[in-house]
């Protein structure tokens, strides 16, 4: 196995958290981060910025047109590029359409760029298993790894939460998009409430349907239930995961859903739309989560939640401390050497 002296890792768009830096870190792994607007793309990053072509490993996040990126793959040693297929959530929203971005923005170039990736890079990330079956059914490339995102679990941890609850105190934190499924929750606050008066509702995060969730929960009779929030710092959202003891979103489509673990690591409970990578937090009995695949059975799993909050509560926090920062980066670093020792 070779020495990782030297070795590079360096990220061309999206982000990566100053914790996953330093755990790589701590492994001998030198990091170097690169921040471009995904529109900028990859080739203009290689043009302007020698680090990315003096990196061993290339790790890329998705790219608004990777189809340019290939013929810099087919001549810098392709078998040292990653790829980081996220699913391209902002091109979903802009398109309107509730169908993953691989279907609306892939399916154009077909097959000619499924067998360009497939023959020129050394693999492809995928942030959970939904993501795996995705990259394998449009690229059918010659590795994935499946490596999650990591959750700051020393951050978000659990604090002040009574275990014997009897009023739900429900979070959404995301875009307000109709994707995102946070009018449906305002919707079905009236009948929420009904079972459980003191029932409120935090919704944190921005977006064009802020003004039509104002105005449905007024409405619907619940405004003073309801509390829609802006995008807000990190301490102050562990403040807000700290006051709340469910976490609900009725999202339609997630490639892995930040949210989600955050709320978990904290200690609480959830409650998810029972689809695509959400589908993954539902089957398994240990996460914490408890799904719906029907808006009518919300009621009932926010009832499920409260009848077994204290089994529920310590689960979610073992469960979120899978993905701590130490064990996501481990797997990152068995990720390179594999490409390494097959480059």
């Amino acid at each position: 196995m070779k020495c990782l002296t030297g070795f590079t890792r360096t990220l061309v768009t999206g982000n990566i958290s100053l914790t996953d830096l330093k755990t790589l870190a701590s492994f001998g792994v030198k990091t170097r981060l690169i921040k471009l607007h995904d529109t900028i793309g990859f080739p203009l990053c290689v043009l302007v910025n020698g680090t990315v072509r003096d990196s061993d490993i290339i790790d890329v996040n998705l790219s608004t047109f990777p189809l340019l990126d290939f013929p810099i793959y087919e001549t810098r040693e392709p078998s040292r590029i990653l790829y980081t297929l996220h699913g391209g959530v902002d091109r979903i929203e802009m398109t309107g359409s509730d169908r993953p971005v691989n279907d609306l923005f892939f399916g154009v170039l077909g097959g000619f760029q499924r067998r360009l990736v497939a023959r020129s890079i050394g693999g492809f990330i995928a942030i959970s298993e939904y993501m795996r079956k995705e990259i394998r059914r449009l690229y059918s490339p010659k590795n994935i790894f499946h490596i999650p995102n990591a959750i700051d679990v020393d951050f978000f941890f659990p604090r002040n939460r009574n275990e014997a609850i009897k009023d739900p105190s429900i979070l959404f934190v995301g875009g307000l998009y109709p994707r995102k499924g946070a009018h449906i929750l305002v919707r079905e606050m009236p009948r929420i409430i009904r079972k459980y008066p003191r029932a409120a509702l935090t919704i944190v995060g921005d977006g064009p349907l802020r003004e039509h969730l104002i105005l449905s929960a007024q409405k619907c009779g619940v405004g003073d239930r309801v509390k829609i929030l802006n995008n807000l710092s990190f301490e102050a959202l562990r403040e807000v995961y700290w006051a709340s003891n469910i976490f609900l979103t009725a999202s339609y489509w997630e490639s892995f859903c930040l949210p989600v673990y955050e709320a978990l690591a904290t200690g609480m409970p959830a409650v998810t739309r029972d689809c695509t990578a959400l589908s993954e937090l539902v089957a398994n009995r240990d996460s914490g989560v408890l799904g719906f695949s029907s808006e009518d059975q919300i009621g009932d799993r926010i009832s499920d939640c409260l009848d077994n909050y204290k089994e529920l509560s310590g689960a979610s926090r073992r469960f979120a401390e899978n993905f701590a920062p130490n064990r996501v980066a481990e797997l990152r670093r068995i990720c390179y050497l594999r490409l390494l020792d097959k480059a």
